[in-house]
């Protein structure tokens, strides 16, 4: 009895399938895409512009454009250099530089009568000046209350002022220039005032002729009644 033969079993090839590759995204598929976009917007804006919609439209672009110019008017501006104090600007006016605080203070204080703070704004060397005139506290308080009495508020404008060192250098000190306006009985009238900084950042001296004016005709009507009393 022969043995049973069996045949060889052969499993079949496997094959193996790849997907294929998803297409690249190429310039012309985006131009493409880039395109069809835009007509549809352009289709949608001239809907609006012939649809009712019209005033929003008109009002949308005007916006567009106001945002421009003010962008433009914006670079433009950045891009001009601040002109330095004491210059000639663009418009042939000069730029003033800062005012002094401490001489703003003695403003103030003429103004709101503030005879501690007017006092203190003064050099050691002008109250020096002061006093060897007689022209102490007191005297400021008088000025102050003869302004208020009469009704005269002087008004101060700022018109240049120039430092020792040199035209913008302040570090040493300067002349701050004024007008002084004012109206005594309806009559207006201006006069020039300057004030002397020094190197401390004190006034140590004052040109002010409406002051200079109050005092001496003050003492000039305190002598006159001084020799009107007399034996």
């Amino acid at each position: 009895m022969q043995p049973a033969y069996a045949p060889p079993m052969y499993a079949p090839p496997t094959k193996v399938y790849a997907p294929p590759p998803s297409p690249g995204t190429s310039r012309v598929r985006v131009g493409r895409r880039f395109a069809r976009r835009t007509v549809r917007s352009m289709g949608s804006i001239s809907k609006v512009f012939s649809g009712a919609r019209l005033p929003v439209a008109v009002l949308f672009l005007l916006l567009l454009g106001l945002i421009g110019w003010l962008s433009v008017d914006k670079m433009s501006v950045a891009r001009t250099p601040k002109p330095a104090p004491n210059a000639i600007s663009s418009n042939g006016t000069i730029v003033l530089p800062a005012e002094a605080t401490v001489v703003q203070n003695y403003i103030n204080a003429t103004k709101n009568d503030d005879v501690e703070l007017g006092w203190n704004t003064l050099s050691a060397k002008e109250k020096a000046r002061r006093l060897d005139k007689g022209e102490d506290k007191t005297v400021m308080k008088a000025y102050v209350d003869t302004l208020s009495q009469n009704r005269v508020t002087p008004n101060y404008r700022f018109v240049g002022a120039y430092g020792f060192v040199g035209p913008t250098d302040f570090s040493k000190g300067g002349i701050y220039y004024y007008v002084q306006e004012y109206a005594i009985g309806g009559n207006a009238s201006s006069r020039p005032m300057f004030f002397v900084v020094d190197t401390g950042g004190k006034v140590d001296q004052v040109y002010d002729w409406l002051y200079q004016a109050v005092v001496s005709s003050a003492a000039q009507s305190s002598t006159a009644s001084g020799s009107t009393t007399g034996p």
